[in-house]
């Protein structure tokens, strides 16, 4: 919708006519979007998954090739038709907006291409950022200053906010950028992480998302004359412009597309209040029907792996590996816990090995705890490698928050596989008292049954 919003404004500037062209407008970005997304099998699984997690019956296998292979043909269909109208309405001699045009064209070119095409993320953010963010954020900026200026008394605040100033065009950089951390893996990493800093840091990251969200909603209101006015695309003593239905007409709309979402909220709601869990017969269904998708066969891995059905996680996540996932570090990660359950403890160190290979910083401490603790204290003593133990388990150990008890009773484990008790002791008493300052009595009592085992350790080596 914010595309086809912005294409309205570049429309509405050259004056073009309203009806046929916002339509066919609306047609092109919506059918060209639902023809890759459904065309492309990770996003078209994706989807079915929040269909089926929704508690809604499965579907037929074809169903959803059907419905891409309509999406192609209703995309062609409505292209062509946009094509027929531009050819007449160049003929009439009407106005027409060859910018709203490379827009169009544009952004067609970006959905096949970054859904059908390449695998890239940071391709893809590339392009969008160029293609759509930047000169949607410029639009916002200006509407936002204009209906500041005409509105300075009733909203003191927003005219505060946006200002022609320098600074506070810094200020709203800041808020866009914010959204997009917000937004990003990194942002949900980021949200889960301890600390004072990282607390404000959230909050401020919320508000901005907030602010966000508040300050750019009149790209979903083009039609109407108001918002027109401050974006500039009409004069407000003119009727030249297309014609916008009156402000009563506006907001009954707006009441009733309200009660419409609003409906459709509460049903879904009530639908997943009321069913139960069933991931393993979503992901065994869609696995059917996405059988070389290895994003469908890591889902289900997790899913067996889960219920303790290693045998069966192996077989669907080395599948995965094979046929190739979004997320490698974490697919190794899984084969590595799979294979440990199992006895397989060589197969298990190599998997884990990999995954630490290939892990991003700020998934590097998971996997070498994992690592280190099978390294420590493998029942395959052959296998044990008590000085790589202690090396990953130190680089892994957080300066705080709630996984920093179970990474000191790791560094612990590593220290008395390595033979240095004192260390072992003084490490597990530490995380001890952490555990204990943070609630977590399970692993209370793990850690102290090793300062226990340490204890009788140490008395018996010095016992004559």
């Amino acid at each position: 919708m914010q595309n086809y919003g912005l294409l309205r404004i570049y429309g509405a500037k050259k004056s073009e006519p309203y009806a046929g062209t916002a339509l066919l407008d609306w047609l092109v970005v919506f059918t060209w979007i639902a023809a890759v997304y459904l065309n492309n099998p990770n996003w078209s699984y994706r989807l079915q998954w929040s269909i089926y997690d929704m508690g809604l019956p499965f579907l037929p296998p074809q169903a959803f090739p059907t419905l891409a292979t309509l999406a192609l043909f209703a995309a062609a269909g409505s292209t062509l038709l946009h094509v027929l109208a531009l050819i007449r309405q160049i003929k009439s001699g009407q106005p027409v907006s060859f910018l709203k045009y490379a827009l169009l064209i544009s952004n067609v070119v970006f959905f096949v291409v970054a859904f059908s095409v390449t695998n890239s993320v940071v391709f893809v953010a590339v392009i969008v950022e160029f293609l759509h963010d930047l000169q949607y954020y410029a639009v916002g900026w200006i509407f936002q200053v204009r209906l500041a200026e005409k509105q300075r008394e009733r909203r003191p605040l927003m005219s505060l906010l946006f200002r022609p100033q320098p600074s506070m065009l810094l200020v709203y950089v800041g808020a866009c950028l914010f959204y997009g951390v917000f937004v990003s893996d990194f942002g949900r990493t980021f949200l889960v992480a301890e600390g004072v800093l990282f607390k404000v840091t959230r909050g401020l990251l919320t508000a901005a998302t907030i602010f966000h969200f508040y300050s750019d909603g009149f790209i979903w209101k083009v039609r109407q004359l108001r918002v027109r006015q401050y974006l500039g695309i009409e004069r407000e003593a003119t009727g030249a412009a297309p014609p916008v239905g009156p402000d009563a007409v506006t907001k009954r709309r707006s009441l009733v597309h309200f009660c419409c979402y609003a409906a459709l909220l509460a049903v879904l709601l009530s639908e997943h209040r009321q069913r139960t869990p069933r991931n393993l017969e979503i992901a065994e269904h869609l696995v059917q029907e996405f059988p070389q998708l290895g994003a469908a066969h890591h889902t289900l891995g997790f899913e067996l792996q889960s219920r303790g059905q290693h045998g069966q996680a192996i077989r669907e996540l080395l599948l995965a590996k094979e046929f190739g996932v979004i997320d490698p570090v974490e697919l190794r990660q899984r084969l590595g816990s799979s294979f440990q359950v199992v006895g397989e403890f060589d197969r298990a160190i190599a998997f884990l090995r990999e995954s630490l290979a290939m892990a991003p910083d700020h998934k590097r401490p998971r996997v070498a705890g994992q690592l280190a603790l099978l390294l420590a204290e493998c029942p395959n003593p052959n296998l044990r490698n008590a000085a790589e133990a202690v090396r990953l388990a130190e680089s892994a150990l957080p300066a705080e928050g709630p996984l920093r008890p179970l990474f000191l009773d790791i560094l612990a484990s590593s220290y008395q596989s390595a033979g240095r008790t004192k260390e072992a002791q003084k490490t597990a008493t530490l995380a001890l008292q952490e555990a204990r300052q943070l609630g977590q009595e399970q692993l209370c009592q793990h850690i102290a049954a090793r300062l226990n085992q340490l204890t009788q350790s140490e008395s018996s080596r010095q016992s004559p």
